[in-house]
């Protein structure tokens, strides 16, 4: 059994853009509200649907490429975290 590992993070052009679209909890290729590996629902889709049909290794690569270009963030990433809507509001 053959196990990838992606390690990349995204360029440093980008990195306070993402940063910024993860605290306020967009997606980060449009401006609704991000689920999943900062995609919202439509764009998580779409990235497990392109996924499909490729080969671990050819997964691998691909999140490679959209993570350096801050379209993906990493699976259990812990850099960015999302506050959530609760912590938000309880600041004020």
């Amino acid at each position: 059994m053959e196990i990838f590992v992606v390690d990349a993070s995204a360029v440093m052009s980008v990195k306070r853009e993402v940063r910024e679209r993860v605290e306020k909890g967009l997606c980060l290729i449009c401006d609704c509200q991000a689920s999943k590996r900062g995609l919202c629902d439509k764009h998580v889709n779409a990235y497990y649907h392109t996924r499909r049909g490729m080969s671990k290794k050819e997964q691998a690569a691909f999140d490679a490429r959209l993570i350096r270009a801050g379209k993906l963030l990493p699976a259990h990433d812990k850099t960015y975290t999302h506050r959530g809507i609760f912590e938000r509001y309880a600041k004020g």
